[in-house]
């Protein structure tokens, strides 16, 4: 019960405040531009680094955590292809985003903050993680396909070609 009240109503109170903000404009478009702008360009990236760069590097490279993390996600996203591609017959570049939109956690705007109200610095560390490795994974993998195929180039080879490209600056 107590993680109730110290960590989670907290948070979440302050996500209904901001919304009440928006609601009832109280800081307007513009600053809401402003101060989302100031978030994701400044804010995230700052506490990202400060609190990846003070974690030891074998905590950062938790191979265990990154396999459950990738299996886990991977199986989420295999489930969410065949539905969608059984239920909607929808092309390559659609499933992919539905894929994505299957596996995407906001790990860092909800999870960040939960986490760092819950276990203080030291919590960060699993939500850094999941980001990089689900940066890195998924959407490198969602921008090759979608590349791919407005290229019409569908084929299996010329996809892992691509991806390739994209993720490791190889020339092809």
């Amino acid at each position: 019960m107590d993680a109730l009240i110290n960590v989670v109503i907290p948070v979440f109170g302050l996500i209904l405040t901001g919304y009440l903000a928006g609601r009832f404009e109280v800081l307007g478009p513009e600053s809401a531009a402003a101060l989302t702008r100031f978030v994701y360009y400044f804010a995230f990236p700052a506490a990202l680094f400060v609190f990846s760069a003070r974690a030891p590097i074998d905590r950062i490279f938790n191979w265990p955590f990154i396999g459950a993390f990738v299996a886990g996600s991977g199986l989420t996203l295999l489930i969410a292809l065949i539905m969608v591609r059984l239920w909607f017959r929808h092309d390559l570049a659609t499933l992919s985003v539905v894929g994505f939109a299957a596996v995407f956690g906001n790990v860092i705007a909800m999870g960040l903050p939960l986490l760092l109200t819950a276990y203080g610095p030291d919590g960060a560390l699993p939500a850094i993680v999941v980001a990089l490795v689900f940066s890195v994974l998924f959407i490198s993998s969602v921008i090759a396909v979608l590349e791919a195929h407005a290229r019409q180039d569908h084929l299996p080879l010329a996809w892992l070609r691509s991806w390739l490209a994209h993720s490791c600056a190889i020339p092809w």
